[in-house]
């Protein structure tokens, strides 16, 4: 045997080992989080790997045992360098045993029929063995661009996120491990028999068949469960916007105190009446008095009977009526499809109902209110300012007339 040839053979092996290595443990960052930064760690890791299979090449251990020897290292190694939890690391780890494991099944088997020699006479043949480690390596580094070009590290990534199918998946690689450790002490048995090797290479892409079919459905799994997740994320993201939509409304066009629609919902709506070209009336409300009672009593006081008007004002007016509070003591009150007559009996009750209210409610002032109504007809050619300016002439009409009758009396 060639010396020379051998040395260069093992630099070759040894080289192309380490720089498969390095793509191991660069692509294992993009599926789990590195604790290291820089390279210098997954350089020193492959080194030691590089050594550590030299010697136990060296001393001739089974393969079987080498086997158990790298997945326990390997395991080491990546609880070392990365920093996910246990499982994802289980994950990134067994993955890549397995693809070693079984193309090195696979590079035998073929050698074992190609030079119609046993895999054990292989593994002593010092030269065959280089060649297959060789060969076995260089698949490797091409099978694992392949891979990341089918299997996508992002797909990955959600198995790592979705632990029960990470914990499945980790199982079903546990096994297959153990089952290609079990397989691999067939390497021992000193016979050239095609059997052996045709059984070992049916195994390694069966195998591999197994691997890719359940990473495939894993993959579509977690997929459907990411779209699901997603799925609710943007309901909730929904139920929230329209809540806050409502909340926006809600500080946009009503009332804090009263609850009642504000002035900008009141003029939007009274537009949209007169766009609309349909009969309709206003009955404009002013609070009597209510600068007396903040002055006096306090503004305390002031709210609470600004909240007593409200109150009565909105169980006396419902349905398509809107009523509005549009100043500190007015209220503007939306009456569609409602005549002159109608509008001003309707405001007169209410006028009544305060009364009422007033001589059951025990205060120290005396509640009321003043009001003025307009009527616009139908394609009446007229604008909000002068629907409102006409509501608001009528209310002082309607509260002077009261001042000269309490005068006169």
């Amino acid at each position: 045997m060639n010396t020379n040839l051998v040395i260069l053979l093992k630099l070759v092996a040894f080289l192309i080992i380490f720089i498969y290595n390095l793509q191991m443990f660069s692509y294992s960052e993009t599926i789990i989080n590195r604790r290291f930064k820089g390279k210098n760690s997954y350089i020193i890791t492959s080194i030691i790997n590089v050594n550590l299979l030299h010697l136990l090449i060296k001393f001739g251990i089974s393969i079987a045992i080498i086997y158990l020897i790298f997945i326990c290292i390997l395991f080491i190694e990546f609880f070392i360098l990365y920093d996910s939890e246990i499982l994802a690391i289980f994950f990134g780890c067994e993955n890549f045993i397995l693809h070693i494991t079984l193309l090195r099944m696979l590079v035998l088997s073929v050698f074992s029929i190609i030079f119609d020699l046993s895999i054990y006479h292989i593994i002593h043949n010092e030269m065959l063995y280089l060649f297959s480690i060789i060969i076995s390596t260089l698949l490797l580094s091409i099978f694992l661009i392949i891979f990341k070009s089918i299997i996508y590290s992002k797909n990955l990534r959600l198995i790592v996120k979705n632990k029960e199918q990470l914990k499945y998946l980790g199982i079903a690689l546990t096994i297959m491990n153990i089952y290609i450790v079990i397989t691999s002490m067939l390497y021992n048995r000193n016979s050239s028999n095609d059997l052996v090797s045709l059984l070992i290479l049916s195994t390694s892409v069966m195998i591999f068949l197994v691997l890719y079919n359940l990473l495939n459905r894993t993959i579509k799994l977690v997929i459907m469960a990411e779209y699901k997740r997603k799925s609710m994320e943007l309901e909730n993201e929904l139920i929230k916007n329209r809540e806050n939509q409502k909340q926006l409304e809600s500080i946009a066009f009503y009332d804090e105190l009263t609850g009642l629609y504000n002035r900008r919902c009141a003029m939007l709506s009274l537009e949209k009446l007169i766009k609309s070209n349909l009969e309709f009336s206003i009955c404009f409300v002013d609070i009597d008095g209510l600068k007396y009672v903040n002055d006096i009593l306090g503004h305390n006081e002031g709210d609470e009977y600004i909240k007593i008007i409200a109150n009565i004002i909105s169980n006396e007016f419902y349905d398509e009526d809107k009523v509005c509070r549009v100043g500190g003591d007015e209220f503007l009150i939306l009456l569609p499809n409602c005549n002159e007559s109608l509008a001003l009996k309707r405001a007169n009750e209410l006028f009544e109902k305060v009364i009422y209210q007033a001589e059951n409610i025990k205060k120290e002032y005396v509640m009321s209110i003043s009001y003025g109504v307009t009527h616009v007809n139908m394609n009446d050619d007229i604008d909000l300012t002068e629907i409102i300016n006409l509501a608001d002439k009528n209310m002082y009409k309607f509260k002077n007339l009261r001042k000269k009758s309490r005068d006169i009396y």
